[in-house]
């Protein structure tokens, strides 16, 4: 490659002759294939980054752009590091970099799928043997397990470091390499381990579908080693060999194989081009639509927030709750939060119940539970919250006297909420005092928002949230949920939203207490029956 770049750039010219002259051979093992693929990944950046440049000027427009993609094949080991990388962090901190449905997913992806495939199809009208066509997983498989290889090659090119040169063998006995696959080996243990983390923290739908993609890469890394172990591979297939039956099942599949990859290279080859133009035409009226179904529900789904908390800060106040002499908020679309009285008249019931009905965006209940009483669940059943078409946020105020008891009496009233059906409620969780906030936490599973109490504090929202926020953030299961501030309504005047979001990003609501009146909290005896 750098003898082609230098006799292009000093004007001569160059002629493909599409006729095999000499076969070569492939690397006898896996090592060997990996030493060959370091040199040529090393060799090719180190062209892109320093002789590329200094012969750019010199180059025809078709040789510049030539030269520029030939070396990428070899980036593929960074793209690969990155797909590896990406789920992995997300699940592990159960933050997640695209939160999008897997309708919306699968529009994306399989477009990109097709003509990726297509693109290899068309580039295989090249190849001198009939033979030689097909869909090539194998090779698949076999580059993306040389991942670590590649990006190292990478990594040697930035720094200059120097790759000796050593022929590469060709000839040799099948072995069993586990020591060069280490590195495919522990990765796939950290994509399942991770997965496994992952899906302790929480099963939410992103999380699920992060764990399919650490899974898949695992997979396939696996698929890698299995195919690098030529000493097992040739005794089980010496094995299947001897047994006469199985032996004509192996040689009947991989016939029916080869025929199948010929036979969809063939059919689909010689239309590749239009079945390319028709899909992307396909894909550019289905984001078309999609945007305009977006846009069509857009004022609907803003209020869907609180289940997938945005960058914005919204601000909601706590208002009395409405009866016949006191009208609902006159402002249906904010955030609003309502107190239920731990012993609600049927009067006060069904006011709430019209209130929310007549809500057009989301609510905050704040459900205060005294001591001693045992919990109403027809109470929440009579709001009829499964007609709802606008979230709720659900802050029950519990009262303990052990951080054990209150996690237990919380998972209990939200299973107990949960088996009653209907709508999934957002559990928001106010911690019950300022310290050991991980002792009080009930779980990643049983918790959505957190909520911080300051309307009973003189001191600025900086003073009185930074404790709290210093137990948060070492806290995996806590850190990832938004925060929830509630204040009095004196502080309304001081806060200023974008400076609010830019010291505490975490946070994204505030609601200040227009009631003056907030529920306090002590350590008394437990209110569910055990």
């Amino acid at each position: 490659m750098h003898t082609a770049m230098r006799l292009h750039a000093q004007g001569w010219n160059s002629v493909y002759l599409p006729k095999v002259l000499s076969r070569g051979l492939v690397p006898a093992s896996l090592g060997a294939f990996y030493s060959q693929q370091l040199k040529w990944s090393r060799g090719a950046f180190d062209l892109l980054i320093r002789v590329y440049p200094r012969l750019f000027p010199r180059f025809s427009w078709r040789q510049r752009l030539h030269y520029l993609l030939l070396p990428l094949y070899f980036l593929s080991g960074v793209v690969t590091l990155i797909d590896i990388a990406v789920p992995t962090l997300a699940l592990v901190t159960t933050t997640f970099p695209w939160r999008v449905g897997l309708g919306e997913f699968t529009l994306h992806i399989l477009p990109f799928t097709a003509l990726t495939l297509l693109i290899r199809l068309c580039a295989q009208r090249w190849l001198r043997e009939p033979h030689e066509a097909g869909l090539h997983l194998a090779g698949g498989i076999l580059r993306v397990g040389s991942w670590w290889v590649y990006a190292l090659g990478w990594f040697y090119a930035l720094i200059n470091i120097k790759v000796p040169y050593i022929p590469t063998p060709k000839e040799g006995r099948p072995a069993t390499e586990w020591k060069i696959s280490l590195p495919n080996i522990l990765t796939a243990v950290v994509l399942i381990g991770a997965a496994k983390y992952g899906r302790g923290l929480s099963l939410t739908p992103a999380t699920q579908f992060m764990s399919v993609l650490v899974l898949f890469n695992a997979a396939i890394l696996l698929a890698a080693v299995a195919m690098a172990q030529h000493g097992i591979l040739e005794s089980i297939l010496r094995t299947a060999a001897g047994a006469r039956p199985l032996r004509r099942l192996l040689l009947l599949a991989d016939r029916w194989r080869g025929q199948l990859g010929r036979q969809l290279v063939e059919g689909l080859r010689p239309a590749a081009g239009r079945f390319a133009i028709g899909l992307v035409s396909l894909y550019c009226v289905a984001l078309v639509g999609l945007h305009s179904y977006q846009n069509h529900y857009i004022a609907l789904e803003r209020q869907w927030w609180p289940t997938q908390p945005d960058a914005s800060l919204h601000l909601g106040q706590l208002v009395a709750l409405p009866t016949a002499s006191t009208p609902p908020p006159s402002d249906s679309t904010a955030l609003v939060a309502l107190d239920m009285p731990a012993t609600v008249t049927p009067a006060q019931l069904q006011a709430l119940k019209q209130t929310l009905a007549a809500r057009r965006g989301a609510t905050l209940l704040n459900w205060e539970l005294k001591p001693g009483n045992r919990v109403n669940l027809q109470q929440i059943k009579q709001l009829e919250l499964d007609k709802l078409k606008f979230p709720v946020l659900l802050r029950p105020v519990l009262y303990t006297s052990s951080a054990s008891e209150f996690v237990h009496d919380w998972q209990q009233l939200v299973q107990q909420v949960r088996n009653l059906g209907g709508p999934r409620l957002i559990w928001v969780w106010t911690p019950p005092q300022d310290e050991s906030l991980k002792a009080y936490f009930p779980g990643i599973n049983y918790v959505d928002w957190i909520a911080v109490d300051g309307r009973n504090t003189p001191a600025t929202p900086a003073e009185w949230y930074n404790p709290v926020r210093a137990q948060l953030a070492p806290s995996i299961e806590m850190h990832s949920k938004p925060v929830l501030l509630l204040m009095a309504s004196a502080e309304k005047a001081k806060v200023v939203p974008k400076q609010l979001s830019e010291s505490f990003p975490e946070v994204k609501a505030v609601i200040f207490d227009q009631v003056q009146t907030s529920v306090s909290q002590t350590k008394q005896v437990s209110f569910l029956e055990h």
